[in-house]
């Protein structure tokens, strides 16, 4: 509910579409398939690799559902202007926007960002609204979006 104080309908078709599109890529249960091999009993050099392989395919499906998203709002700056917020966190509604961008940008300025998006499920936000910005390019994009243009047309 905090979401939808804070997003318009266009960023919050993104998050829905972003969310929709890991279940119809069938994210949620190869996730927990690779999930649970990555704690099979085994040497400790076997479960950190299984491990790192997870977050490496956890991270990969954060950008596909990303685009899922894209395509859901069909708005490039309302997918990133929605993970901005994401980043902003419950505060999102009270705080200067363009202050939360520039947090976001800082990420990967240093050792420990990437330390901590290698250890993490999800890129870093910067990352992905870089690759929401390269897809929104895309001929792959244009395709697909009137593909679901054409869809939704009654």
């Amino acid at each position: 509910s905090a979401l939808v104080k804070i997003m318009d309908p266009i960023e919050l078709r993104f998050v829905l579409g972003h969310e929709m599109g890991h279940i119809v890529l069938g994210h949620t249960w190869l996730n927990t398939l690779l999930r649970s091999l990555s704690m099979l009993p085994t040497s400790f050099g076997a479960a950190a690799f299984l491990s790192l392989i997870f977050l490496w395919w956890a991270r990969a499906c954060e950008y596909s559902a990303d685009r899922a998203g894209l395509l859901a709002c069909g708005k490039p700056e309302k997918a990133v202007s929605a993970l901005v917020k994401l980043g902003a966190g419950p505060r999102a509604g009270q705080s200067d926007l363009s202050e939360v961008y520039r947090r976001i940008d800082a990420e990967d300025d240093n050792l420990l960002g990437s330390i901590s998006e290698m250890m993490g499920t999800h890129p870093m936000l910067i990352k992905r609204i870089q690759a929401v910005r390269k897809y929104a390019g895309s001929s792959e994009y244009r395709r697909l979006k009137k593909l679901v243009d054409r869809n939704l047309q009654v």
